[in-house]
Order: C-alpha cells, then structure tokens, then sequence
C-alpha cells in the first residue's frame, strides 16, 4: 500500500490513536532507505521465515548435514549492527558447514535468510560471499577469535556487521571477529 492510500486510510478511521499509528507508517514510506528494506524481505522471505514465531525469535535454519567439529562448522548466534545504525544491534543467526577448507551455509537476522558461499578457511580467517535479498558481498572475512568465544561452537558473538538491506556491496564484517 502506497503512503498516499495509507493518508487516506487514516483520514477516515473514527479512532484517532489507530489514525495516528497509520499515519506513522505512511509517512515511513517517503524514506528510500524503508521501501528498499520492506523490497529486501519480500525477497528473502519464504513461507516458512513468515510463519508465527515468539517476538524477538528468529526463523529457523536448516541444520547442518555434516557432523563436523572444526572451526566455522556448525550453529551460531550472536548479534549483528549496521553501518548505516551501530548503535542499535540485532540477532543474526548462522548455520555454517564445512569440508576441508570450503564453508558454505544461510543466514538471518529475523527478515528472511540470506546464504554464506564460497567460503575458503585460511588459518584461522573464513574468507567469504554472501547474498541476501538480490544485495551482495565479497572478499569479506570472519576470523575465529577463540580468546573471546567468538564462533566457538554455540558460543555467542559480541558483535556482527550487516550491511542495510537495499545496499548492493556494503561491507559485511569488514573487521576481525565480525560475519
């Protein structure tokens, strides 16, 4: 619905606190920034990451088909910021897989799922790409930092960095001990 609709909307719904809150939407959609997000879930979103979950849950991963222990190889969760927002972090989750040095796998932050592909380990950085919603990284790293349990195997991360969704290229983890 186009915010010139929503303004019309509000304009002839009796309650006025309902009103408002219309309001507040349709003045949301003037923001690029916003319609480009609300673009990026529709397009990463299935059926399954819409289904009901408990607030603030996120949707569910396929699990790893390899029982592998070593670094980059398993379920992971953590927090995540924006370039475009650090001071307000979110959940990320990640299910990672791995063979030899190759690591593939999905990821999300609660709007649809995004993949982690052509991961290459060398020593103890995983070189990688990532896709999320047609918006796209490379050459970006996660290094294992097992002073602070980053990435250790169901240990949580402190911090993640994200790119905005609608952002084509923006760095994803452009420092040490981020995905």
């Amino acid at each position: 619905m186009s915010a010139e609709r929503l303004h019309a909307l509000a304009a002839r719904v009796s309650d006025r606190k309902i009103a408002a809150g219309i309001e507040v939407i349709a003045k949301s959609l003037y923001d690029p920034d916003v319609v480009a997000t609300i673009a990026a879930v529709g397009r990463a979103a299935t059926p399954a990451t819409l289904g009901p979950r408990r607030p603030g849950a996120l949707p569910a991963l396929s699990k790893p088909q390899t029982a592998d222990s070593s670094a980059f190889s398993g379920s992971f969760v953590g927090q995540f910021t924006q370039n475009s927002d650090p001071g307000n972090p979110g959940q990320i989750a990640a299910v990672l897989q791995r063979n030899g040095t190759t690591v593939w796998g999905q990821y999300t932050i609660g709007l649809g799922i995004g993949a982690i592909q052509h991961g290459k380990v060398n020593g103890e950085a995983l070189f990688f790409e990532w896709e999320y919603a047609g918006n796209y990284g490379r050459g970006v790293r996660m290094r294992l930092m097992a002073e602070v349990g980053l990435l250790a195997r169901g240990a949580t991360a402190s911090q993640r960095t994200m790119p905005a969704p609608g952002r084509r290229g923006a760095p994803l983890g452009t420092e040490p001990g981020h995905l």
